[in-house]
């Protein structure tokens, strides 16, 4: 796909060198084109725990005929901030596949997906972050990625600040309410993505890309997606504020 040429690794980056504006707690801001992904609206929060100063995020984008899930974990000890998975529009679509492919699945599953890239001194492949489409105990559906010291955090499907779903009147229990917007997530980046690669395309996207034109991350303004603010379904707890899952991440 002509990615991996621009996929090195260095062991000894942990994500933090050069400028640009911060996220939060340190994480760099990283600078994107203006497409539709950059409405702040359709930026992911997850729950905000004790070792963190804001609520993480998970921002998508494209890069240089390339989709990046980026994910800042506003954990200051964690080693790389933010974290970035990398995809051709194949793969992505493929992770796409895997979230409609998950429903049909038992509670209690983890979906992932490796990230490698080339190391600059061995020019092996390497494990550089992972991907993961969860679905809990209870039915409820997450998405998150995660890096060697990083910290997991979930991104979890459910949780309106405006809005709640109901059924005959009856609020829908928190799985029902997490997959109708999973399942929302999931067809608007179906839709939007074609159209966002094919108007962003980049003849020549190799070499270093300078990042200007605008962040569109500031995620101001109604509906956002703070897990931590409420429940879907009328509720005001969406379910469990641990974050951890077992994925057998070996880094």
């Amino acid at each position: 796909m002509g990615w991996e040429d621009d996929n090195s690794f260095d062991s000894n980056d942990n994500g933090n060198s050069g400028g640009g504006k911060t996220h939060g707690d340190g994480d760099k801001k990283k600078e994107f084109p203006k497409t539709a992904l950059s409405e702040g609206k359709l930026a992911l929060r997850g729950y905000k725990t004790d070792e963190m100063d804001y609520p993480p995020k998970l921002q998508v984008e494209v890069v240089r005929n390339q989709v990046h899930i980026t994910i800042w974990t506003s954990v200051k000890g964690d080693e790389r901030r933010p974290i970035t998975c990398r995809y051709s529009s194949i793969m992505f679509f493929q992770l796409l596949q895997l979230m409609h492919d998950i429903e049909d699945m038992p509670n209690d599953t983890i979906l992932s997906i490796d990230n490698k890239v080339r190391d600059k001194e061995s020019k092996q492949k390497v494990l550089d972050t992972k991907f993961v489409i969860g679905k809990d105990k209870e039915g409820n559906y997450f998405i998150s990625g995660t890096a060697k010291g990083c910290t997991k955090v979930q991104f979890r499907y459910g949780y309106e600040e405006f809005h709640s779903l109901y059924i005959n009147g009856e609020p829908m229990t928190k799985p029902q309410a997490s997959l109708v917007q999973f399942r929302a997530y999931r067809n608007l980046m179906h839709g939007l993505m074609p159209v966002i690669l094919a108007n962003n395309y980049d003849p020549a996207p190799k070499g270093d890309w300078k990042g200007k034109g605008g962040g569109g991350n500031s995620n101001k303004g109604g509906n956002k997606n703070y897990n931590n603010k409420g429940g879907g379904g009328g509720g005001k707890d969406f379910g469990s504020r641990d974050n951890s899952y077992d994925d057998d991440t070996s880094f």
